[in-house]
């Protein structure tokens, strides 16, 4: 029997829907999906998709600031 979860992105008001078979498996499934943990905030977890456009959004910033 498997269990469907959904689970939140940290930006972006993302949410993303997992099917696991044991709730223990959702942080090695969130690992195997590539989803980012945010060095510069602790505790920030972003899908790959928000992942890509926040740091899309602070390459654009760092080239405004220069």
């Amino acid at each position: 029997m498997s269990i469907e979860v959904t689970i939140s992105c940290d930006a972006l008001g993302c949410f993303a829907e997992l099917r696991v078979d044991d709730i223990d498996e959702v942080e090695s499934h969130i690992s195997w999906k590539k989803w980012e943990h945010d060095p510069d905030v602790y505790g920030q977890h972003y899908c790959p998709k928000c992942w890509k456009q926040i740091l899309q959004e602070r390459a654009e910033e760092e080239e405004n600031d220069d």
